[in-house]
């Protein structure tokens, strides 16, 4: 698979019991024993594109009824208490069947990108830290992901990466995977809870020849997130009537989203698979396995 680039502050993952995140810093390369955490994902905005009947351009209705977000591990070492792989989560990838108005629905897949945002805070968050006993709370949650894809170096926006790892071909995702077929970038941001538990255990001295050991540590359970998000795209021809000096070939997106975590497809390493084959098919998946893509 990819490879993940290394990031500042991220969260963990407690692969024992897949029920919570524990906080890690120290980050490595992409871990097969930690799960992924993904979500499901809707949307609905507005996007500029040609009218299906006459030749014009409108503002186009928007919609992802069926889409997946998934957040990839890094191994970044071992609890010391429980012996168990604690993991960074600094990557995503985003499988997506958007249906632009009456022109149709386009798979697109944005694979293995590194994430802006992702963090916990709040009141109860900031009591949790103090803790001195089993606790668990809700706390609010922030992410944030972008991605620029400009093979074609389209005027207005800066690559990221060029190496065209975007999927967005009407025939299907297995059409290319892995070729960039168009120019486009975006910016999504969301705001959620979810349940932040502080654990403390104390053995028993029978259990350690008469010693005591204390084992103390942080989970994270994602809930749902609802956010914007915007963007730019060459697909539609760019600006018909330009006001200004130098025309583009832009157009622009934007409206909201949501994605809510689901539990079954973060119970493992390939639970992205899952996630996958719900937006595009067993074919794909298969396609994507084979390419080397997640």
């Amino acid at each position: 698979m990819k490879k993940l680039m290394t990031a500042a502050a991220a969260v963990a993952f407690a692969a024992a019991t897949q029920a919570g995140i524990v906080v890690n810093t120290n980050c490595n390369p992409r871990s097969s024993s930690c799960p992924v955490v993904a979500f499901k994902v809707t949307a609905n905005g507005k996007i500029a594109a040609p009218a299906v009947a006459g030749d014009y351009k409108t503002a186009t209705k928007l919609t992802i009824k069926k889409g997946a977000l998934v957040v990839f591990p890094t191994q970044s070492g071992t609890n010391p208490y429980t012996g168990e792989e604690e993991c960074c989560y600094d990557a995503y990838s985003l499988y997506l069947k958007v249906k632009i108005g009456k022109l149709g629905e386009v798979p697109v897949g944005v694979f293995y990108e590194n994430i802006d945002s992702w963090s916990i805070f709040g009141k109860k968050y900031n009591k949790l830290l103090d803790a001195e006993k089993s606790k668990k709370s809700s706390v609010e949650s922030e992410i944030g992901l972008s991605y620029a894809n400009t093979a074609n170096a389209a005027s207005g926006i800066t690559a990221s990466n060029g190496n065209g790892d975007t999927v967005t071909d009407s025939t299907g995702t297995d059409a290319d995977l892995g070729e960039g077929l168009t120019d486009f970038a975006f910016i999504a941001t969301a705001f959620g809870k979810g349940t932040y538990g502080y654990t403390y255990k104390q053995s028993k001295k029978s259990d350690c020849n008469a010693c005591t050991v204390t084992a103390d540590y942080y989970e994270f359970t994602p809930g749902s997130y609802s956010g914007w998000f915007a963007g730019l795209v060459t697909d539609f021809g760019g600006d018909y009537g330009c006001l200004m000096c130098n025309c583009a070939d832009l157009d622009v997106f934007g409206g909201t989203w949501k994605a809510k975590y689901d539990k079954t497809w973060s119970k493992s390493a390939a639970g992205w698979e899952s996630a996958a084959a719900y937006v595009f098919g067993a074919g794909v998946l298969a396609d994507m396995i084979a390419n080397d893509v997640e």
